[in-house]
């Protein structure tokens, strides 16, 4: 209890519950259990809805689909395109193929699809149309 109390501190001061190790080592360390306990099952219900309450995040590396997708859009206004090496920007690159395998399996929400679609998203990265390989030649 003393270290949620802690956490709801930590959150009215930064707007997050993600405590850098450097900045409160036990703290940071009482966060991390709670999520290795929750991702094996073994967080009560009750402490789930508590952290759930505050703006916990269970995975601390979790971006929002539309944050990538806002992202994805910029890149394109930039770029004039939807490829984004992973040399230039990795965790956006990594986005891009999941969208991409997930479309594959038919696992992605038409939604997501056709906010893809707006934007001009290749589904096949290595697609050329058929009328530039003929111009090609």
């Amino acid at each position: 209890e003393t270290r949620f109390q802690e956490l709801c501190e930590y959150r009215k001061v930064n707007g997050n519950c993600k405590v850098p190790h450097t900045q409160n080592p036990k703290l940071a360390s009482w966060v991390s259990i709670q999520r290795t306990l929750h991702s094996k099952g073994m967080l009560s219900q009750d402490r789930v809805a508590k952290l759930d309450q505050i703006g916990f995040m269970w995975s601390p590396n979790y971006v929002p689909w539309e944050t990538r997708f806002q992202e994805l859009c910029e890149y394109r206004k930039v770029n004039g395109n939807c490829k984004v090496p992973h040399t230039q920007n990795p965790k956006l690159a990594s986005w891009v193929s999941i969208q991409r395998t997930l479309h594959s399996k038919g696992m992605l929400s038409q939604d997501r699809v056709a906010k893809l679609d707006q934007i001009g998203f290749m589904w096949s990265p290595n697609y050329v149309p058929w009328e530039t390989r003929f111009q090609e030649l």
